[in-house]
């Protein structure tokens, strides 16, 4: 019998979109694949190495924790050779994008000077930040939401009309939120000063405690 042929094969995309991102990272990540039943299968991947067995059907597994996957943005390749019964030796490799961080800033003060007055509640806000290229933004002002994309240089802006400000003295609360294309969040929180009221009063009892102005009070 003549057997000079082995195979090995990586399931991918792997993750599911050939990116792992922080939740995923979180949680260890586990790279399968196919190759000759009773193959010994050493999977490489950013420097740790699994050594695993194929089963009779020909899968194989091999687990990593989360601890071995470093945080950052960088592209990881994964390399797996197999060696089959007779020593036949097999090799393949993908590359997998990681990505476990993002960031999320708003500009302050806020209207200039973290304090909104009528006559900017009448004319709207306009809230702005940075977060990464592309990432969804939420942000929320006193319970109204807006939902923004960053552009290609990390801005946002998010604006806000005069009937989502309520009337009143009071701090508003900010909250913003951004989740980047790989799907990581970071949120971060303001507050911001609210007065559109003013009053005004005379007190009673003026000339002479009486309300009147006699002639010589005059």
């Amino acid at each position: 019998h003549i057997d000079t042929e082995g195979n090995v094969a990586l399931n991918t995309p792997i993750a599911g979109d050939d990116m792992l991102n922080a939740t995923e990272a979180a949680q260890g990540l586990t790279l399968t694949g196919t190759a000759e039943a009773g193959s010994t299968v050493v999977v490489e991947m950013m420097g740790v190495t699994r050594t695993v067995t194929a089963t009779s059907a020909g899968t194989w597994a091999a687990t990593y924790a989360a601890a071995e996957i470093p945080p950052g943005e960088y592209d990881a390749t994964i390399n797996v050779t197999a060696t089959d019964g007779v020593g036949n030796v097999s090799t393949t490799s993908s590359v997998m994008r990681v990505d476990t961080s993002t960031l999320v800033g708003l500009d302050a003060p806020i209207a200039g000077d973290d304090m909104i007055n009528a006559a900017e509640a009448a004319g709207g806000v306009t809230l702005t930040g940075m977060a990464e290229a592309g990432a969804m933004v939420q942000v929320t002002l006193e319970g109204a939401t807006r939902l923004v994309t960053a552009a290609q240089d990390g801005s946002w802006s998010a604006s806000f009309t005069t009937a989502d400000i309520p009337a009143g003295t009071y701090q508003a609360a900010v909250t913003v939120t951004a989740t980047d294309p790989a799907g990581n969040t970071a949120t971060t929180r303001a507050t911001v000063n609210v007065d559109t009221e003013i009053g005004v009063a005379v007190d009673a009892g003026q000339a002479g405690g009486d309300d009147i102005i006699n002639a010589a009070e005059a």
